[in-house]
């Protein structure tokens, strides 16, 4: 098929506020295609494509995770990226400590907090980009809308991020690690993960095709 003229350009607000001259502006993408195909012909064409062809994943190269933790100017904003995802209502921690200890002779900065833990599904929503699902509860207003904050944060203050949490009787373990991907040579990031249940330990959930490269660091 034939598509007779394509017009892209930039349009305006996220917001449903009307535009004005002191408003903020936040860009988004307009794409406008006319032409001469009907619906059904695009329908026919797209299950054409959808059967010759199988649609790839996108794909977060390792690179990311320090170009996107640039957005911080600094440690402080960081730090409180992750005070913030303590403070909202998914979480709900009433207190957190900071402490800085050595491990194999290197800083290690800790944050404790008593929140609510996470099953291994919401570690890996965490450890991953974009997914957040939390919302006001109350007078209680979620700090954290886009599922970035604790990637940025937490690469800001240092290569690595060793996450220990515990819920109800399920314990997790997730490593977002610059280290381990430059060693494995990963072409996209990816989050080592556990979940155990306690007492016994039994390991419930894994990502099986990473523990041969654990094992190997």
């Amino acid at each position: 098929f034939q598509f007779h003229s394509a017009c892209v350009g930039v349009c305006g607000s996220h917001s449903n506020r009307p535009l004005s001259k002191d408003a903020d502006i936040g860009f988004g993408l307009l794409v406008v295609v006319s032409g001469t195909c009907s619906t059904a012909r695009l329908q026919e064409a797209g299950a054409r494509m959808s059967a010759a062809s199988k649609l790839e994943e996108s794909k977060i190269s390792p690179a990311y995770l320090y170009s996107n933790s640039t957005s911080h100017k600094g440690p402080f904003s960081a730090v409180a990226e992750l005070i913030d995802n303590a403070y909202d209502p998914d979480c709900n921690a009433t207190s957190m400590h900071i402490d800085l200890e050595k491990i194999n002779g290197k800083p290690c900065l800790m944050f404790t907090d008593n929140g609510n833990g996470m099953n291994y599904q919401t570690m890996h929503h965490m450890m991953s980009f974009g997914y957040s699902s939390k919302a006001d509860v109350g007078d209680h207003k979620a700090v954290g809308r886009y599922g970035n904050g604790f990637k940025s944060g937490s690469m800001r203050l240092g290569k690595d991020a060793l996450v220990l949490s515990r819920q109800d009787d399920l314990e997790s373990v997730g490593l977002l690690s610059q280290t381990f991907l430059e060693r494995t040579k990963a072409d996209t990031v990816k989050v080592p993960m556990f979940t155990w249940r306690l007492p016994d330990r039994e390991i419930i959930c894994i990502l099986s095709k990473l523990l041969s490269q654990i094992k190997a660091l």
